[in-house]
């Protein structure tokens, strides 16, 4: 099984994701002998609160990619009331622990504004029901299992 083991500091857990268009988007700019944007490199807190995986448009914007659609979310910081959010379909792929990605497929991802607070998104329970989340704070240590 594919892992992924991060030590649990003071620095947050944070996870290298490798972001791509779409299997099918990729399949169609082939087809079409158009260039396929190069994968971005992100790196995304671990958010067990999070429904869906967000990512910051700064990134999202260099994958030349039109939105799939609007959502309304609701933040801890929305007061109850939802914001719209814009969802993208992205190829995600985890950075395991021998540096090499492991591809999980298709995401709708949500458009964030997170760079302001050091990270580039949030990794949410939409990847880790993909997968084995594992938090082990007596060691200080999360792993993911793919």
């Amino acid at each position: 099984m594919p892992t992924l083991t991060l030590p649990l500091t003071l620095q947050k857990p944070i996870v290298r994701l490798a972001i791509s268009v779409s299997t099918p988007r990729r399949q169609i700019l082939a087809a079409t002998s158009l260039l396929v944007p190069p994968a971005v490199v992100v790196n995304v807190l671990v958010d067990t609160g999070a429904s869906c995986t967000c990512i910051d448009h700064g990134h999202l914007s260099q994958l030349g990619i039109a939105p799939s659609g609007l959502i309304n979310v609701h933040t801890s910081t929305t007061a109850g009331k939802p914001v719209q959010c814009q969802q993208f379909d992205v190829d995600i792929a985890v950075i395991l622990d021998n540096g090499n990605p492991h591809h999980l497929g298709t995401f709708p991802v949500l458009e964030s504004s997170l760079i302001s607070q050091g990270i580039d998104g949030l990794l949410g329970r939409d990847v880790f029901s993909r997968g084995i989340l594992f938090f082990n704070g007596g060691a200080s240590m999360l792993t993911l299992g793919f």
